[in-house]
């Protein structure tokens, strides 16, 4: 199934990139880290190695005409063969499940020889959520202790749960400053955080990293996010994971001015009308009270979404994966971001 989707995915990429601009779409309707150029969709490459990437970039992506191709996090992370592992950071050293930091560079520069910009996701909310340990790279942590790095006065310790963990998602200071399962929160409103963030940021940046995808943003307040982006020494392509939740505080609206916000109700949106629903619903996005289609970044699933069961996947009914996918690409709506998930890549 995966082959004969591909040629099919690169007609219809094709298609929607060369498609007019709609007539409302303005310069100043793009938020300054939004993506620039003709070519604005992304395809997320989950748990591929940089190596793979990097030969995809020139066999596949780049002749596809995509524009960006997300990564995995490429910094040191904990041990094991769980995909969320990736997820919590060790250090900055760029040794990852993925390759080293020159396989890193080699496949940003053969991405970027077969036009293909690099979006890498990123890791400011959070550290890791075990009582210790060593990571991939041989740096050993604690908790709260991160060698060189991080000691205990530079993340939250909120007090308002038992162990510190997210309970309540209608308190914003609860969201923003316990933890998220058990991950230690770094203090991003403190000047050393931001400071070690953004050069972990101008790190990526120097090796040609053209965006970042904020993981966990919701759990960070936008003003700290703003700080930190602001300390980068250049403008980069910013996407970030806020997750809407009806009635509660924190809502999606408040990060586009940090640069584009990934649309979750777009996901359910989508998996509701190609399960029965019926596409007529998807006519009018932009009067829907979501964020701006020109601030949104949209998909069909993601690594998360396919796994909790929030999103259509390759398994569900009727080629409605498929066909909901080059819908997306069609629709004007956003910038579409779609994966090649580790699901493919196993069966390569």
């Amino acid at each position: 199934m995966w082959p004969s989707l591909l040629p099919l995915l690169a007609w219809t990429l094709q298609g929607a990139v060369a498609s007019p601009t709609p007539a409302n779409f303005t310069a100043d309707t793009l938020q300054s880290r939004a993506p620039s150029g003709s070519k604005t969709v992304i395809i997320q490459m989950f748990e591929w190695t940089w190596a793979s990437i990097a030969a995809e970039c020139t066999n596949f992506i780049g002749p596809a005409g995509y524009g960006f191709v997300q990564v995995s996090p490429p910094q040191e992370h904990v041990t094991g063969s769980q995909w969320w592992t990736d997820y919590q950071p060790v250090s900055y050293i760029l040794t990852s499940k993925r390759g080293n930091q020159a396989q890193f560079q080699s496949m940003i520069t053969t991405c970027h020889a077969a036009g293909v910009k690099v979006i890498a996701d990123t890791l400011f909310n959070h550290m890791t959520g075990s009582d210790s340990g060593t990571g991939v790279a041989g740096s050993s942590y604690t908790h709260y202790n991160y060698p060189g790095i991080y000691q205990t006065q530079d993340f939250h310790h909120c007090g308002l749960e038992p162990g510190d963990d997210i309970v309540n998602y209608d308190n914003r200071v609860e969201v923003q400053t316990c933890e998220l399962d058990n991950l230690a929160d770094l203090g991003t409103d403190t000047d050393y955080v931001r400071g070690v963030l953004a050069a972990y940021g101008n790190h990526l940046i120097s090796l040609g990293i053209d965006g970042f995808r904020l993981d966990a943003a919701k759990h960070m307040p936008a003003t700290d996010i703003a700080n930190i982006l602001s300390r980068l020494t250049t403008k980069p392509y910013i996407t970030q994971e806020v997750i809407w939740g009806a009635g509660e505080p924190i809502q999606p609206s408040e990060y586009v001015g940090n640069g584009d916000v990934q649309e979750f109700r777009y996901t359910t949106a989508v998996k509701n009308a190609f399960l029965g629903g019926g596409i007529s619903s998807l006519q009018n996005l932009d009067s829907m009270g979501w964020v701006s289609g020109s601030q949104a970044n949209v998909f069909v699933t993601n690594h998360d979404t396919e796994r909790n069961g929030n999103s259509l996947n390759i398994n569900s009914p009727s080629n409605t994966y498929i066909t909901a996918t080059i819908f997306s690409l069609a629709h004007s709506y956003g910038t579409p971001d779609h994966p090649l998930l580790v699901l493919l890549w196993h069966d390569r």
